[in-house]
């Protein structure tokens, strides 16, 4: 594709599994590849760990949180052990240092409140319905 931009909506979807990323986000990055510039939009917060944010991050700017997503798991997981015995994801060690990396170099953040004179009027319809 020849394309110079790309925009990719709810980006907080883009996910890593096992270290691999999820077929949909592989296909995303796929179709992006060699793309000059890549803008990323979400108005939800990743769901599940912070962990998440590699793909995201790693699309806009690779290499900028590891060469891989194990290589960033291991320099910010801080891993459990669950109750089966097995090591699942933990709480992020150096939260601190992510936030100001991810802030600095690849992210921005604006509030409804930092928007809202941008934004149309708000309109509400009021419907009644009859009950059957």
């Amino acid at each position: 594709r020849d394309w110079s931009l790309a925009i990719v909506d709810e980006s907080h979807s883009l996910r890593f599994a096992s270290g691999r990323p999820c077929t949909s986000t592989r296909a995303v990055l796929e179709l992006l590849a060699g793309c000059p510039r890549v803008l990323l939009l979400s108005g939800t917060p990743s769901a599940s760990t912070y962990l998440d944010i590699f793909a995201q991050a790693d699309l806009l700017s690779p290499g900028l949180l590891g060469n891989s997503w194990r290589e960033f798991a291991r320099c910010y997981d801080d891993p459990t052990l669950s109750s089966s015995g097995h090591l699942i994801s933990g709480r992020c060690r150096r939260g601190w240092q992510l936030a100001l990396l991810l802030r600095e170099a690849v992210m921005i953040r604006r509030r409804k409140r930092e928007v809202l004179e941008e934004l149309p009027p708000k309109r509400r319809r009021l419907l009644r319905l009859a009950f059957s």
